[in-house]
């Protein structure tokens, strides 16, 4: 099956570390076969298997650009978030 675009929701949620690395190796193998790929994830470590990566917060797309460029600005910009543990009902 060749799908044009796959959304997984959080793929690695509760997933043991030997299952991991497969669940990752597929993502990848379904990128290289031209299906356009929407992982969704709290992992950062996830990551390393996207192009690109899109930081949300409140429902809104904050910043966006390569892995490990968001992996660095989220830990400079992120970690302290005022949004967290409140969600934005509104903007739903």
């Amino acid at each position: 099956m060749k799908p044009k675009v796959a959304i997984l929701d959080e793929p690695d949620s509760g997933i043991d570390v030997v299952s991991l690395p497969h669940i990752m190796n597929g993502i990848v193998e379904m990128g290289k076969r031209g299906s356009a790929v929407l992982l969704i994830t709290h992992n950062e470590g996830a990551v390393s298997v996207s192009e690109e990566v899109s930081i949300i917060c409140a429902g809104k797309i904050i910043n966006s650009g390569p892995p490990q460029e968001m992996c660095h600005w989220f830990k400079n910009n992120c970690q302290t978030c005022p949004h967290i543990g409140e969600p934005d009902y509104k903007g739903v």
